[in-house]
């Protein structure tokens, strides 16, 4: 609808900044995290990786299992990309033979 009417008659106008770029955005939501992580020591990452370093013991038993797991997902992921294209091929194969 619009704005109404002061009491003198005229119709007040804002100024509308206009939407940032997606640079300009990232470029202010950075410096913003950035800001914010340089000025908090006792919070945050900085106390997540203390207490990290306090707390944490790792063997390497866990170093190897985790390598272990990241390899096992690797291959599986990689031999059921190939088995997804396979069965996609033979239906495509399937599909063109049984239109001609």
């Amino acid at each position: 609808m619009g704005r109404p009417p002061q009491a003198d008659g005229n119709i007040s106008v804002r100024t509308v900044e206009p939407m940032p770029g997606y640079a300009d955005l990232i470029t202010r939501s950075c410096s913003a995290l950035l800001s914010a992580f340089n000025e908090c020591r006792g919070c945050g990452f900085e106390l997540s990786k203390r207490t990290l370093l306090e707390n944490a013991i790792l063997t390497w038993s866990d170093i190897v299992l985790f390598a272990v797991c990241a390899l096992g997902w690797t291959v599986l992921r990689q031999a059921l990309s190939a088995y997804i294209f396979r069965v996609s091929e033979c239906l495509t194969a399937h599909f063109k033979q049984s239109h001609n």
